[in-house]
């Protein structure tokens, strides 16, 4: 849980694969499948990942249209590296928690 502080959950699953997973494309079904958000929410929650420039067109495989990561976007780089340190801060906690006990 690291995003999930600051975002809705679904939002924030789908955030976190992506960044997990920055040089792949994806249908939206597929992000449905890997993130276990519903493919209601995922279309629910798809506007606002374009109008932040979260996600990019890459390509169309057949008649399905594939996103993958917009790793230009400087708030996809903010949230990486806000990532980045909500994971350390969470390591921090379990490592003051381990020397407690």
């Amino acid at each position: 849980m690291t995003l999930e502080l600051i975002l809705d959950e679904p939002l924030a699953k789908i955030i976190e694969f992506l960044l997990e997973n920055p040089v792949m494309d994806y249908s939206k079904t597929d992000l449905a499948e890997q993130t276990g958000v519903s493919r209601s929410t995922i279309y629910r929650k798809w506007d606002v990942l374009e109008e932040l420039s979260i996600i990019q067109k890459s390509r169309k495989y057949q008649n399905t249209q594939l996103y993958k990561l917009h790793t230009d976007s400087s708030i996809v780089n903010e949230l990486g590296r806000l990532q980045r340190e909500l994971e350390e801060i969470e390591i921090q906690e379990k490592k003051e928690i381990q020397t407690l006990a």
